[in-house]
């Protein structure tokens, strides 16, 4: 490559046999090195070329990036993968045509790469040989190789953890949901950058899509015992929703116990079972029973349906409000 590009520079300068000679009087100067011998399709050498691709531009900001070259190379026959004595090669003979060029993107690079590889490895005999390193490959490396395997490698890293009692496993900033049995238990993670596995004594029990470092939770309904899945789709803003459709007493009631608790969500639970009462007792009773509720001041799902059970919502009043506020209006017999 050197002498060819020499030559076309100097038309009458050396020749190649002259050129040569010169050449190992300097290689002469270099460390010696270790001849080795390698089995057909024992071994695969890769590396990243210590040079670079000097120019890779964009086309609309103009930045100038370097780009590393992989190289992969089997050792016995010497046949060469390169992307972005094998490294030595890539970086004389590949990248010495490529300083010259100036690409716009990888794509156009590795095509680029993958055209000089061609000669490399099908057209470009080897001095000592006098073969390519598309038959020796043929020859030596392809009988002894396997079938690549069905999907790439993919790095995972593995953690323990021990599972809350709230059956979630926390992984940087995320929590996701294993079987309820499972809550308190240790187990192994294994964490790649697209899923998250999660393995008891060796069986997978859990597989999730990765979520980023949110602190929200990932959660299965299959993982969650029955009792909670019934408030699975529930969500403080459908419960006042459903209260309100039930009346304003209802909704009133709901309102003040969420109001009341230092968090919304510790009424939750009081809120969803006094608005699915609806069902047993129908509106206009659970209505009265909310608005005798509010005036008791028992602001409980079991007040309300020890209210409804006893048919204490058929009864008049007999107390002001207990928080002085209005109320709305309701028809305490229901009728």
């Amino acid at each position: 490559m050197l002498w060819d590009e020499y030559i076309e520079r100097h038309p009458d300068g050396y020749r190649y046999s002259r050129f040569c000679e010169l050449y190992r009087v300097w290689a002469s100067r270099l460390t010696v090195t270790m001849r080795q011998a390698h089995a057909g399709g024992d071994k695969l050498f890769v590396d990243y070329a210590g040079d670079t691709v000097p120019v890779i531009v964009d086309r609309l900001t103009g930045q100038v990036r370097a780009a590393q070259i992989f190289v992969a190379v089997l050792g016995a026959s010497n046949f060469t993968y390169a992307e972005e004595v094998a490294v030595l090669i890539i970086e004389r003979w590949l990248l010495g045509r490529l300083r010259h060029h100036r690409f716009y993107s990888l794509a156009e690079l590795n095509a680029a790469i993958g055209e000089l590889l061609r000669q490399l490895n099908d057209e470009r005999p080897i001095r000592r040989l006098g073969v390519t390193r598309r038959v020796l490959f043929e020859e030596l490396d392809r009988p002894n190789l396997t079938a690549l395997p069905a999907e790439p490698y993919c790095f995972a890293e593995w953690r323990l953890r021990r599972v809350g009692v709230d059956y979630h496993v926390e992984l940087e900033g995320h929590f996701y949901s294993v079987p309820y049995r499972f809550a308190r238990s240790e187990v192994e993670v294994r964490l790649t950058p697209r899923a998250v596995e999660i393995f008891l004594k060796g069986e997978r029990v859990a597989a999730h899509l990765r979520a980023s470092g949110n602190h929200r939770h990932t959660t299965v309904p299959e993982h969650m015992p029955s009792s909670h899945r019934r408030y699975a789709d529930w969500t403080i803003e459908r419960i006042r929703r459903e209260a309100a459709l039930i009346g304003p007493a209802t909704a009133t009631l709901c309102e003040l116990i969420l109001e009341r608790r230092p968090h919304p969500e510790q009424g939750f639970r009081a809120c969803l079972g006094i608005v699915r009462l609806v069902r047993p007792f129908g509106a206009d009773r659970l209505e009265a029973a909310a608005m005798r509720a509010i005036e008791i001041g028992t602001l409980t799902y079991g007040s309300v349906r020890s209210i409804l059970d006893n048919k204490l919502d058929r009864q008049a009043p007999q107390s002001p409000p207990a928080n002085g506020a209005p109320l709305p209006r309701s028809n305490p017999c229901g009728g």
